[in-house]
């Protein structure tokens, strides 16, 4: 891979050869991110350590290391950004899906339910229910299987029926309204 790569290679006006070359900062991109912020800012207490006693030999070598530890880190970062998975940008909170949803409708599209005073009961999807254990509270927007002991609000019960993660659930349940 090429990358756009500049050492130092002027000190006090005049032109001098590179103590550092790619093979070198290919060698330091080797380390991990924490072990590059470390040099680097130990290459920065040196050079400023070689600038106060007026050490121009340190002074040229720490400004060129402390270049390439810079090139290494920048070439490190390019790579993460290349191989960082995409996130989906269009994040949608799940306060705003649950809001906007009615827990009744959702789990009425899985059984049947029917009104009993102020909840709704129905056969539970998630096991086999001959009897009406499933109890909906559109009041609170949660719901409870009193056969198999689970209960939680809309996410909960998309994520019991199609054994998803939550942020799969809540992708669901925002794509389908």
């Amino acid at each position: 891979m090429n990358y756009p790569v500049k050492l130092a290679g002027i000190f006090k006006g005049r032109s001098m050869d590179f103590l550092f070359d790619m093979i070198d900062v290919a060698y330091l991109e080797r380390c991990t991110m924490e072990g590059l912020k470390r040099t680097k800012h130990h290459a920065e207490l040196e050079l400023h350590s070689a600038e106060f006693w007026n050490n121009d030999a340190d002074f040229v070598f720490f400004t060129e290391y402390l270049e390439a530890v810079n090139c290494a880190i920048s070439r490190k970062r390019y790579d993460e950004r290349k191989t960082r998975p995409i996130i989906n940008s269009s994040r949608i909170p799940a306060a705003d899906v649950k809001e906007r949803l009615d827990i009744v409708a959702v789990i009425g599209e899985y059984t049947d339910l029917r009104k009993t005073g102020n909840r709704f009961t129905g056969s539970c999807p998630l096991h086999p229910d001959l009897n009406p254990s499933l109890i909906v509270y559109p009041d609170q927007q949660s719901w409870w299987c009193y056969s198999c002991n689970k209960g939680g609000d809309i996410f909960d019960f998309i994520q019991e029926y199609d054994k998803i993660t939550f942020p799969e659930a809540v992708s669901k349940l925002a794509g389908v309204r």
